[in-house]
């Protein structure tokens, strides 16, 4: 009785762990153009295999530059993986550092305070985190 209860449990177990949605939120703090490409291709790549999962960006440091509207380079990929809901954050911190406003953000970003608390909010609230580039 006790084997078959503990079965059960396991069996139950692995339902839950195959309903749950993914959730990820990736740190990228390179303004290194090949590291934000690559980023990018993640996230699409990460879209592809779950369109379900929730996903985030925090960028931070120069990788602010990835969502400035004069930043032409992403911006269509950026404005994709937006209509599919994947979200994008700017670190305020980092903004005032380089005297960056609101405004030269691309409308799909959001700001944040701090990277670091988006970061850890995220992991506290059950995340994975994945740091990008090197």
């Amino acid at each position: 009785m006790l084997l078959l209860c503990a079965c059960m449990l396991l069996l139950a177990g692995e339902g839950i762990a195959q309903t749950s949605q993914r959730k990820a939120v990736v740190d990228l703090s390179s303004g290194d153009t090949a590291v934000m490409s690559v980023t990018l291709r993640q996230l699409r790549n990460f879209r592809n295999a779950d369109p379900q999962a929730q996903l985030e960006l925090v960028c931070h440091g120069p990788a602010v530059k990835l969502l400035m509207t004069d930043s032409t380079f992403f911006r269509d990929q950026v404005v994709s993986l937006k209509k599919e809901q994947v979200e994008f954050k700017a670190c305020g911190n980092s903004m005032k550092r380089m005297n960056i406003k609101a405004e030269q953000l691309l409308p799909e970003s959001d700001v944040v305070p701090a990277a670091i608390i988006e970061l850890s909010d995220k992991q506290q609230e059950g995340w994975s985190y994945i740091k990008a580039g090197r």
